[in-house]
């Protein structure tokens, strides 16, 4: 999956979800468990924030917009609590696990290249 190179902002969110809103595409909206079964009528402008936070890979609007000032350059990681949870994910879709405190994400070769890591770096940080 290609990473976004510049960060994104929670305004640049909203936009996109008013856009997603006045275009009212239902194929996004079906997609997005939160939203999956309202009916077009009754959607409104907040359902599009869910639908555009889904899409950006949190769970909710409220998530997205507490974590997006962490993401470090535009990269979004996928997070785990667990080393065994961090690999499953790392075997199916590709990447490099690391740990951060007690909790394990994976990240592509282009996040390492902006921490300054290699991949060889990676590999000695990822350990169980």
């Amino acid at each position: 999956m290609k990473r976004s190179t510049s960060p994104w902002t929670v305004d640049e969110c909203k936009i996109q979800a008013s856009i997603l809103f006045k275009s009212l595409d239902l194929k996004r909206f079906g997609r997005c468990p939160e939203t999956a079964s309202i009916p077009a009528e009754l959607l409104k402008r907040k359902h599009a924030l869910a639908v555009i936070a889904f899409e950006k890979g949190f769970d909710s609007w409220a998530s997205l917009k507490l974590q997006i000032g962490l993401i470090k350059g535009g990269f979004l990681n996928h997070w785990f609590s667990t080393h065994a949870e961090a690999k499953a994910y790392q075997t199916a879709s590709g990447g490099f696990v690391l740990p951060y405190k007690k909790q394990f994400f994976v990240c592509e070769a282009d996040y390492l290249e902006a921490l300054g890591l290699g991949e060889a770096d990676a590999r000695r940080l990822d350990h169980a």
